[in-house]
């Protein structure tokens, strides 16, 4: 299992539409948010689905950059 937590800054306009957004993705939470940003936990698999997830993120509009806080992962799948 891997587990991620991230802040997400935003554009404040775009804030419900990334909230939005976030709430649609598998294993991903919003566990908090305060002015243009927010905190959210990744819990997947591998650390590839958790960088994916990650980056899909980056890429909604609005988002101006997100910061990796921790990054845990143990008895990680492996892929033959």
């Amino acid at each position: 299992m891997v587990i991620s937590s991230l802040v997400i800054y935003c554009h404040s306009e775009f804030l419900d539409y990334v909230s939005e957004q976030i709430k649609t993705l598998p294993c991903v939470e919003i566990v908090g948010s305060h002015n243009s940003k927010f905190a959210v936990v990744i819990e997947t698999e591998t650390t590839e689905q958790s960088a994916e997830l990650a980056e899909e993120i980056r890429l909604f509009t609005g988002v101006l950059s997100l910061e990796l806080v921790t990054h845990f992962f143990e008895d990680e799948v492996q892929n033959s």
